[in-house]
């Protein structure tokens, strides 16, 4: 169990060129991607250092920097253990949200890999379109969310719109629960697991509105799975440093510390 929640919580940091999942997608969620975002001020470059397992043999770095300096767009380059492996180029909405990106990837397998997707929202659905290096469609993807913003499912569709893939997630919030299916181009079953969602995974949060306290959300109830989150805050408010341990019953282990460099806009 504990290999589990911890796969989870990478699965919250990490960045990979997949595109979404169920899973993805219950994480950002409960965790929405916050980084780049500001609650004071406007920033001309963010650089980002995150350690991960910092006292394992897992340990790896990344190194997020954001540049802001063109209205249009924000700029990202991300170093892991010095190596870059991706540049990405994306636009935000009003809410931040994005809804363009271009990024160039490095797989350790095939090398570089350019993934090109265009963003839509509308109440409880979000769209991706994968598009082609010319702009054209390759396939396209629709989430769509119950009331509380989980996913309840992911269907892929060809250019043509034609079916060929379907993720499921039926929930039990009743019994803190999941089932999660995923299914073939031909409707068959490729796999099936029941997972667990707690819905009250907040304990507590500081002066600033920051969670400093929770529930791991995809843990057993009875695993008494908690996140302890540490900040320091400059003197607008943002955080610039961020350290999260894990507690998994009588184990605590520090999961990752986050520093955040702020270069503010005059």
């Amino acid at each position: 169990m504990k290999n589990t929640i911890l796969f989870f919580l990478l699965l919250i940091c990490t960045t990979s060129n997949a595109q979404t999942s169920i899973f993805r997608e219950i994480f950002s969620n409960v965790n929405p991607p916050e980084e780049y975002i500001l609650k004071n001020g406007e920033a001309k470059e963010i650089t980002v250092t995150k350690v991960y397992n910092p006292d394992d043999d897992d340990r790896f770095v990344d190194v997020t920097t954001y540049d802001f300096r063109n209205s249009d767009h924000i700029k990202s380059e991300l170093k892991r253990d010095e190596e870059i492996i991706s540049k990405e180029i994306f636009i935000l909405d009003s809410l931040n949200r994005i809804i363009k990106s271009r990024e160039n990837f490095k797989h350790r397998s095939i090398g570089w890999k350019k993934t090109n997707i265009d963003y839509t929202y509308s109440e409880r659905l979000k769209v991706m379109k994968i598009l082609y290096n010319d702009g054209s469609l390759k396939e396209k993807l629709i989430i769509e969310y119950d009331s509380l913003r989980n996913p309840i499912s992911i269907n892929t569709l060809t250019a043509s719109g034609l079916y060929s893939g379907l993720a499921t997630a039926k929930y039990d919030y009743i019994n803190n629960s999941f089932d999660y299916k995923l299914y073939d181009s031909d409707s068959v079953q490729v796999a099936s697991r029941k997972d667990n969602i707690n819905l009250n995974y907040i304990i507590k949060k500081n002066d600033f509105g920051d969670i400093i306290e929770q529930y791991v959300a995809t843990a057993p109830l009875e695993a008494n799975s908690r996140l302890f989150i540490d900040y320091k805050y400059d003197k607008k408010g943002n955080w610039t440093e961020r350290v999260t341990n894990l507690k998994y019953q009588d184990e605590e282990k520090v999961n990752s510390i986050i520093k955040r460099k702020i270069k503010y806009k005059k």
